[in-house]
């Protein structure tokens, strides 16, 4: 039987939040404790100094051996608000030759709705060694 490939985007990301999930059972950390001040009710929003602000967007060309952990992070970032990917090299010494991972990488997109993010080949040989 056939995975649908339009629901591989949320299959990758719910592996992603059970993997996060066992973060919550760990114990809690410390924390300082609260300063009086101002509330919301009193006088609208308060912005602590120091907060910082929205995260920036960040621009990332990300290498990969498609294995399946690269595959569910290459998710995770096209998913995110805070990542532009600016292209996905595929390594051709990892899990997958070059030629058939840029088709699994071209295929993810695809189904991720992010076609328009480039692939291309990378390296065929590792930088040291014959593996």
């Amino acid at each position: 039987m056939r995975f649908p490939v339009a629901r591989l985007g949320l299959l990758l990301i719910a592996l992603v939040a059970s993997g996060c999930s066992s973060a919550a059972s760990s114990p809690p950390t410390a924390t300082r404790p609260a300063e009086s001040g101002p509330t919301e009710s009193d006088s609208g929003p308060t912005v602590t100094p120091g907060t910082p602000a929205e995260p920036a967007r960040r621009t990332l060309l990300v290498d990969t051996d498609v294995a399946a952990d690269d595959l569910v992070a290459l998710a995770f970032l096209v998913a995110s608000p805070h990542v532009e990917l600016a292209a996905i090299t595929v390594s051709g010494t990892g899990e997958a030759h070059c030629p058939a991972g840029v088709n699994v990488v071209l295929r993810l997109l695809d189904a991720l709705d992010a076609p328009e993010i480039p692939v291309a080949c990378g390296r065929e040989t590792p930088l040291a060694g014959t593996h």
